[in-house]
């Protein structure tokens, strides 16, 4: 029964529309108070063709313009993270994602950078600010607040080198620069159907290259339904 639950479960997936770089994805943890260790895997594609009179692009707002002409350019984003929680009690909390980053640009069908290694790893503090299952017996309704604190690590390469040239700074697998992150998590539950919302907002600082990226907000709306199944319990988003 494990293994027929942890498979749907697989097949049940949460989608996270943000830039690696940009922001942190957290997903819904349905372990109430548990240690819990997981792996996510995402993947984004990008498409591009220019024609003779090249297109003047630079992701994130930089100001030194790349150029292609006659050109299809695709770019492919993998990343596997491995996620850990750890509960003191249950009010304290420490969550830690440490990617392992896969990237590659292929011009007219040729591959021209692939570029793989460790991501810059990140640790949240989080305390839960109230929990109504504390004060009161009912089992209708309940809900609850958390707020974290973090830190963005720059673990992660982010001057590798190739013959064909230095890759922009999205292809690298980091960032070169720490960053700090403010988490907000609400939770609420009516029976056996609920919400949980979460918002987080990245202050990013300068790399060795004094490069920066933008601050971000990030923020999502997960509705679930817990389904018991035997001891377990299966819960679709």
């Amino acid at each position: 029964m494990r293994i027929i639950g942890f498979l749907i479960l697989l097949l049940i997936s949460i989608s996270g529309f943000s830039c690696d770089h940009c922001n942190v994805y957290l997903n819904i943890n349905p372990n109430d108070y548990k240690h819990s260790f997981g792996i996510q895997y995402r993947s984004r594609l990008h498409y591009g063709k220019f024609n003779n009179s090249g297109l003047l692009m630079l992701k994130h707002g930089g100001s030194e313009p790349l150029q292609f002409k006659n050109t299809e350019v695709w770019e492919r984003y993998s990343r596997v993270e491995l996620i850990g929680r750890y509960f003191f009690n249950t009010k304290w909390s420490l969550q830690g994602v440490l990617p392992y980053v896969n990237n590659q640009q292929i011009e007219n069908g040729l591959a021209k950078y692939n570029v793989s290694g460790i991501g810059d790893p990140i640790l949240i503090q989080s305390y839960q600010v109230f929990n109504s299952k504390a004060i009161t017996d009912s089992i209708n309704f309940a809900h609850r607040l958390s707020v974290g604190a973090g830190v963005k690590v720059p673990l992660g390469s982010y001057n590798k080198e190739y013959p064909s040239g230095i890759p922009n700074i999205d292809l690298q697998s980091g960032t070169g620069s720490w960053d700090g992150l403010l988490n907000i998590t609400y939770l609420a539950k009516y029976k056996k159907v609920g919400l949980i919302f979460n918002a987080n907002y990245k202050l990013n600082t300068s790399n060795q290259n004094n490069f920066r990226y933008g601050n971000t907000l990030n923020s999502l709306f997960n509705f679930f339904y817990q389904i018991k199944i035997g001891k377990q319990m299966l819960m679709p988003t």
